[in-house]
């Protein structure tokens, strides 16, 4: 939206809530014990400052309902952006209020909202001359000199204690434990210079509700390069993280402890923060003492060396791996198992993007010939029209593997790939990834990821012996070697979802789009963390449940309809869309394995959600080797053999499924297992 354009919208709204006499915003009382006030975020640092806004009307006590049985509320995605079906506001927001989320929502630049608030001024509304005090934007922040840039901490408690308040009503215990995840990487602002972001990032890894929130604590800025020293640039997290590990966050009558849990980075922002030598090292495998080779570049081709262990990590018993004290050491996590993989970078953007790499731009032997090119390009555009609407991307073609994004390999590798590369690939290649494509679906799995995890491993390990015989042992590189320790890792953590980086990718991507100004990018950062922080903290969720939201009413006919119904063509649940007219988004598998179309969508009269559905009656496995694809649920369907329509509940739905038919007769289906950000 242009500033003029955005300008004029927003006029045009004065004018109108002038005409319906609806800008005063009255303050509401609550008589219950549940109301709560909520008040601005405070300041950042005890020196730190902030522009003074007159907060009266914005403490409004507003009345809040939770659902009385749940310790922790049903599984939910939240981003720390929080969504409107989750959160409620005061039923009627200050007219500040809506100003600040409005530009926090669409990114607006500063200079587009003083003319707006200019308009609003001369139309003889209250509100503030400059945005910054609308958004109670810090005037200065504590910068800490780290050699060669500036480090910024916003803090732990600070960042996670309006948090907490905000989730403290979903809470029944008197103590609450929360795991975190931390995360640290390198994050290039600009193309034409050698500017750096280094943030450190926290999630929270056992509440599903919270899941998703990524939460900055800190960030390092430089024109230069990273941190000459990992003991100066972590010791304000350390100090404090020790702290909260110890004593924990009092929010009224919840106490809520803490504990380390992962740490997630990239192959060498890990080298980094353990103070070890990097992945091209002789010595460079975080999880075991697999000693490289160097033919030309460093491989790494056992698979049975002995893994490293907390207590090896901190009496530094291997001298070719350790180059020094790390601070992470003085916190109570175990060195090795605690800092783990991340199949984002290790499989998606590591093993896949090389295999393609391989088939497209290889030497003859694994290079795909371009008739078969062609053709794969050509599934690839067919599949695009029933990718469901949860992906984020539609799958590009190979030849442009090297543009492509995470999620795409992701994709690529969890669905798309068997399909689209089956009889185009060279047979041995194509069983080759196949048992890439098994162990990772088998892995990412609720379901199977504990249940064949050993399958998983004999998978993988097969895929690493038999790499050098398909592309040359000089390319088992760390990345590759790395395959054989994924599935002892989703042991310890879970399905590889909950420990991957997708989720603080998109948030470093999110505070890349915010910079505006290039002459203090790091206040500008701090900034907006800030200043999204102060709106948040004027919401309060009034529920976490997973209440149906219906769109688009199909009008009812009496000879066909249940008067007692309401019949829609799309419901969203959770982060999941159901459509009956769109074949993207109206296959399922229910919990008896059936997989089923949905021909219509439900409300009934005391708002329950039903689907009613076909049942396809015959499916069969898509592939027996190198594992039956009835345990990585993928199936070839018979579309023309379906049962009589029946009524289901949501509960009776395990999967959404992606539905690809290939002929009028048959389709195939797989089930959709990762998680979606």
């Amino acid at each position: 939206m242009s500033q003029r354009h955005f300008q004029r919208f927003v006029k045009s709204k004065v004018s109108d809530t002038r005409k319906t006499n609806n800008l005063s915003i009255l303050h509401s009382s609550s008589s219950t014990d549940s109301s709560l006030t909520y008040k601005s975020v405070q300041q950042v640092q005890e020196n730190a400052s902030t522009s003074e806004i007159n907060t009266s009307n914005d403490n409004i006590l507003i009345n809040t309902f939770f659902p009385p049985d749940n310790n922790i509320i049903l599984p939910i995605d939240i981003d720390l952006n929080f969504d409107e079906n989750h959160i409620m506001s005061n039923k009627k927001k200050t007219l500040t209020t809506k100003l600040s989320e409005l530009a926090a929502k669409y990114n607006v630049s500063h200079n587009c909202m003083n003319d707006i608030l200019s308009i609003f001024r001369s139309e003889g509304h209250d509100v503030p001359k400059d945005i910054r005090t609308l958004l109670n934007t810090p005037k200065k922040y504590n910068i800490i000199s780290v050699d060669p840039g500036s480090y910024i901490h916003l803090g732990i408690d600070f960042m996670f204690r309006s948090i907490l308040k905000t989730y403290k009503n979903c809470f029944n215990n008197a103590e609450v434990m929360i795991e975190l995840g931390l995360n640290i990487d390198g994050l290039p602002i600009a193309k034409a210079s050698k500017s750096v972001f280094w943030p450190i990032l926290l999630s929270i890894v056992n509440i599903p509700c919270m899941s998703k929130l990524v939460i900055p604590i800190g960030i390092y800025y430089s024109n230069k390069k990273k941190p000459h020293s990992i003991e100066t640039f972590l010791t304000p997290f350390i100090d404090e993280l020790q702290l909260i590990l110890n004593d924990g966050i009092q929010i009224e009558k919840i106490h809520f402890c803490f504990a380390l849990v992962q740490v997630i980075c990239d192959a060498p922002a890990k080298a980094f923060i353990l103070n070890v030598k990097g992945h091209n090292a002789y010595f460079g495998c975080n999880m075991c003492t697999e000693e490289g080779s160097y033919e030309g570049r460093m491989t790494y081709l056992g698979v049975n060396s002995s893994l490293r262990t907390d207590n090896s990590f901190r009496l530094k018993k291997d001298e070719d791996y350790h180059k020094g004290f790390s601070p992470l050491e003085r916190l109570p996590i175990d060195m090795v198992s605690t800092v783990t993989l991340d199949y984002m970078h290790v499989v998606c953007l590591g093993v896949v993007k090389k295999l393609i790499k391989f088939w497209v731009k290889g030497k003859k032997p694994n290079r795909i010939v371009q008739i078969n090119l062609d053709d794969i390009n050509s599934s690839i555009e067919n599949v695009r029209q029933y990718i469901p609407s949860d992906f984020v991307r539609l799958p590009r073609p190979l030849v442009d593997f090297d543009y492509w994004k995470a999620t795409e390999f992701r994709t690529f590798v969890l669905y798309t790939g068997p399909i689209v590369l089956k009889g185009k690939l060279k047979k041995s290649l194509y069983s080759h990834f196949m048992l890439l494509h098994c162990a990772i679906r088998l892995l990412i799995s609720h379901n199977t990821c504990y249940l064949f995890n050993d399958e998983a491993k004999v998978l993988l390990t097969k895929f690493v012996i038999d790499y050098p015989i398909h592309y040359g042992a000089e390319f088992v590189n760390y990345n590759v070697h790395n395959l054989i320790h994924l599935p002892d890792c989703v042991k310890l953590h879970g399905p590889l979802d909950k420990f991957s980086a997708f989720k603080f990718e998109n948030f470093l991507q999110d505070i890349k789009k915010k910079l505006k100004n290039s002459r203090f990018p790091l206040q500008e950062a701090c900034n907006r963390i800030i200043e999204q922080q102060n709106i948040n903290n004027s919401q309060v969720i009034i529920s976490l449940d997973s209440s149906p939201i219906f769109k688009n009413e199909i009008p009812m006919q009496q000879s066909v309809f249940n008067p007692f119904f309401t019949y829609y063509k799309e419901v969203k649940v959770n982060s999941s869309v159901f459509n009956c007219n769109k074949v993207k988004d109206k296959y399922i598998m229910l919990t008896c394995n059936t997989i089923s179309e949905i021909k219509q969508i439900i409300k009934t009269s005391d708002e329950q959600l039903l689907f009613n559905i076909c049942k396809f009656n015959h499916i069969s496995p898509l592939y027996l080797t190198p594992v039956d694809s009835n345990k990585t649920t993928m199936f070839f369907v018979n579309t023309l053999n379906v049962s009589e329509p029946v009524n289901i509940n949501l509960s009776d739905i395990a999967f959404k499924c992606f539905f690809i038919k290939i002929s009028e007769s048959k389709a195939i289906a797989m089930t959709l297992l990762h998680s979606f950000e």
